[in-house]
């Protein structure tokens, strides 16, 4: 078991209990809460510009190429080319998916305070965001100056959990589907109904041919 699988409980533990045991809702608490998680956003997103800025004056132009993927996209599996990009604009594209997920968690949290009155939201955001930045390649590489096996271009990213999800969703009808569907019985052809009618008819005639030859037979007597 990795540390980062035992420190994710120790982190998401206190945060879903805290709105348990303090009342956010006493005087100006959800209030500061707010303002504190609107300050730790926008030092998320300033964050995501030095990096880019990082990147961009590294300005790194050796070519790498980029295996062809398989990217879930509406409602279809669709396959990308394999491509050949510099270490710089690899880099962009990786930092332009980082950007885009730090949006739709301050969105999908926004949505969470203003519609649900939500205070968890706030807390897991305030605390994951930061860590998932820290602890991305990008940042390691640019601000840490990390290098190992796991940095090398072009990343070895985790497929796609939607795109998984479907792929076992589709497996699953189609077993339900073959499941329910009843084998039709197949028609005879005419060759086969001839056949089947001459059977019959020599399996009807036998009996009588054998006691016709029994009656035409005399008894032998000794």
């Amino acid at each position: 078991m990795d540390l980062e699988s035992l420190i994710l409980p120790l982190i998401s533990l206190p945060t879903v209990l805290i709105p348990r045991a303090i009342d956010f809702e006493e005087g100006d608490r959800k209030t500061y809460l707010i303002a504190f998680w609107s300050i730790a956003q926008v030092l998320n997103l300033i964050l995501c510009y030095l990096l880019r800025r990082k990147i961009l004056l590294a300005n790194e132009q050796r070519i790498v190429s980029v295996p062809s993927t398989n990217v879930f996209a509406g409602g279809k599996n669709q396959k990308k080319e394999k491509q050949f990009l510099s270490i710089r604009d690899y880099d962009i594209k990786e930092w332009q998916k980082s950007v885009i997920e730090v949006v739709a968690v301050i969105l999908v949290t926004v949505f969470a305070i203003v519609k649900y009155n939500a205070i968890t939201p706030l807390l897991l955001s305030i605390v994951f965001m930061p860590y998932r930045i820290f602890k991305s390649k990008l940042f390691r590489i640019h601000f840490l100056n990390h290098t190992g096996d796991d940095l090398i271009r072009p990343f070895k990213n985790p497929p796609n959990p939607l795109f998984k999800m479907f792929k076992e969703m589709k497996q699953e009808l189609g077993m339900s589907e073959s499941k329910g569907r009843k084998k039709k019985p197949k028609k005879p052809t005419d060759s086969q109904k001839a056949a089947l009618r001459a059977a019959q008819g020599a399996s009807n005639s036998s009996p009588k041919q054998a006691v016709s030859q029994k009656k035409k037979t005399p008894n032998k007597r000794k």
